[in-house]
């Protein structure tokens, strides 16, 4: 009962999360969503005044900016009827050429480049100086964090000069070891702080979804001590870490940090694959039930952790190649283990199905935008990170209702393994009581073996008395765990008489009883105590023996001695009778009195003796124990 209620408070204590998490969800999308609403419906259309590029691949990756010039009015540039310049993955450097002529460009505006994990920027722009154009070079990227002249924001944004020279043209030198994937803009100063607010404004709304579920994942994980669950939450921050370096937000807060997070954004998304990969290890137990696919994964895992080492040897452009066709293909292959798990109606597969398709659409995405086939832009970007956020949610439905699953599982087992060690209990008590009557049978008939050639009327008694032991020993069966007190005394009694009748006045018993009516006991517990005192104590001594069988009530327990004073046991033997083990010459009573009492009471006998001077045997049985086994035993009867 006390177990069941821990196990009803962690799961109000889950439940209890779970409404916070999602409370915090709804919050902060109603926010996001009004907030937008309001702004587009008090502003006109946003404006990019970039409608044409001009591109040109620098083969010899060192032309300056008047080589550059000159290959421009030259016509060696490529003309591009839109602001996207998609080129995928490409070791070159590019040059591209905005020419201003016909544009009608406000003053206070800004250049933005969209892609955050752009190396390097050099943007020459032409400045109208004492009627002179003369151009002024800025820096961007992660590699030139420290020295770039941009405006604070997650990817390169330049104000332009208010002297700019709009009959000239803007030269941009770029390049990515990740992708040659550029949406450029040129935008007013209000078109560019909603950009800025809204793109803010949905991160750190994704993120904060994120966090709330990772603090959630953690939560629980401390309740139930799940490791699922701890590799669930080690992904959820590889999530954020890798989605905040490929959005470039860390150039907003994370100082000199930045360069270093955005440079390895490839290692961040591996790490985040390899902790997919031992969750979902871990949450379909694939070492156990699926070998095959189990070792598939650890070979994929191998496989990200030499593409991570690439990366950090500096060999970011093949790093990034490799990673964007192994990164799809594992999450591929996972959504089709997950697929299978659904078709063999696994439990929680199909929760977990949804989730793995919106990963394989982030990843789908991210893949096509890296190779140069979907533009790079706040709203392909904004989708990977919405699907980490929809699938981190889903995971976690699929998590908690795992683990009511896995409790319920749990119950079960428990139960059946209580049903089964009860029985084994019970067989064993079977087996030992089987062993002990006929090791008294066998005593008990040699005793009349011996009367039928002295006396054949005190051995016709004593048969009688044997055949009414057997009576009342055959009345319970193997399986009674107890017989009341009263009972096992009188097994005592027929016992002591049997003996009597064949040693006459060789010993004497005496009772001290306190109120014992309500008590119970495992049969023939008590009797072959009193036979020991017989056979090896009383019957080694010359005169007359004494036995007192005594039985006292404490606070919580009884305590049961059967006392002689024969000629006690030697030391040696009297270590081996006190241990738990079985030795030779022992013999099969009091040993199987001691598996027995350990097993019911959790119990054992004690024996203390000193050589000439007698024994005394002792054992407790604890109040409480002594009213379940009437309970047992009345339900059988």
């Amino acid at each position: 009962m006390r177990k069941k209620m821990t196990s009803d408070k962690k799961r109000q204590w889950i439940n209890a999360i779970y409404i916070f998490v999602c409370i915090t969800v709804i919050s902060l999308l109603a926010i996001d969503v009004f907030s937008n609403l309001s702004k587009t419906g008090s502003r006109k259309e946003l404006k990019n005044n970039i409608t044409e590029l001009m591109y040109f691949k620098d083969a010899k990756e060192g032309s300056d900016f008047d080589e550059i010039r000159v290959f421009f009015e030259s016509g060696k540039f490529y003309r591009n009827n839109s602001n996207t310049l998609a080129i995928g993955l490409n070791a070159s450097k590019w040059w591209i050429a905005i020419d201003l002529q016909g544009r009608s460009i406000e003053k206070d505006s800004y250049l933005s480049i969209n892609n955050p994990t752009v190396a390097s920027v050099s943007i020459f722009v032409p400045v109208k100086q004492n009627d002179v154009t003369v151009y002024e070079k800025h820096v961007s990227g992660w590699s030139y964090y420290s020295e770039d002249d941009d405006i604070d924001f997650n990817y390169p944004v330049l104000k332009l000069s208010n002297e700019l020279d709009t009959d000239s043209v803007i030269y941009i030198n770029l390049y990515s070891p990740f992708t040659q994937n550029y949406n450029i803009g040129i935008w007013n100063t209000e078109d560019m702080r909603y950009i800025m607010n809204h793109s803010v404004m949905n991160l750190f709304t994704f993120i904060g979804l994120l966090i709330a579920i990772a603090i959630s994942n953690v939560l629980i994980f401390i309740t139930l001590k799940d490791k699922t669950y701890l590799f669930h939450v080690v992904y959820v921050f590889m999530t954020i870490s890798y989605n905040g370096a490929l959005l470039g937000y860390y150039r907003l807060f994370a100082g000199r940090l930045a360069e270093t997070l955005v440079s390895h954004v490839v290692s961040l998304g591996l790490v985040m694959i390899i902790s997919v990969i031992f969750f979902f290890k871990s949450y379909f137990n694939t070492k156990k039930e699926m070998p095959v696919i189990n070792r598939i994964l650890d070979i994929s895992f191998i496989l990200c952790i030499i593409i991570t080492i690439m990366m950090l040897l500096g060999f970011r452009f093949y790093a990034s190649f490799a990673s964007t066709y192994i990164g799809s293909a594992i999450i591929l292959f996972m959504w089709g283990v997950v697929l299978y798990a659904v078709i063999k109606r696994k439990s929680q597969a199909k929760i977990f199905l949804a989730a793995w398709t919106f990963i394989l659409l982030g990843a789908v995405i991210f893949a096509l935008r890296v190779l140069g086939y979907i533009q790079n832009s706040n709203l392909t970007l904004n989708i990977v990170l919405i699907c980490s956020m929809i699938e981190t949610l889903l995971m976690s439905w699929a998590l908690s209702d795992r683990i009511r699953i896995l409790r319920m599982n749990k119950e079960q087992v428990d139960s059946l393994y209580e049903d089964a060690e009860k029985s084994a209990k019970m067989n064993e008590i079977a087996f030992l009581q089987a062993q002990i009557k006929p090791h008294f049978l066998f005593n008990v008939l040699n005793v009349i073996a011996s009367l039928c050639r002295l006396d054949i009327e005190k051995a016709r008694e004593m048969i009688l008395d044997l055949s009414e032991y057997l009576r009342y020993s055959f009345d319970f069966k193997n399986l009674d765990r107890s017989v009341t007190i009263q009972e096992e005394l009188e097994f005592v009694e027929k016992y002591v008489k049997i003996e009597q009748a064949r040693f006459k006045d060789k010993f004497d018993i005496s009772y001290e009883l306190d109120d014992i009516s309500g008590l119970w006991i495992s049969p023939l517990t008590i009797q072959p105590l009193v036979e020991n005192s017989v056979r090896h104590g009383i019957r080694k001594k010359k005169d007359t023996g004494n036995i007192t069988v005594r039985i006292k009530r404490y606070e919580g327990y009884y305590s049961v001695e059967v006392k002689d004073d024969g000629e006690g046991i030697e030391k040696d033997i009297l270590v081996n009778l006190n241990s738990d083990e079985y030795f030779e010459g022992q013999g099969t009573g009091l040993y199987n009195i001691n598996r027995r009492l350990n097993m019911l009471y959790g119990s054992r006998l004690w024996i203390f003796s000193e050589s000439g001077k007698g024994t005394k045997v002792t054992f407790s049985i604890p109040i409480n124990q002594e009213v379940n086994d009437v309970k047992s035993s009345d339900n059988r009867r």
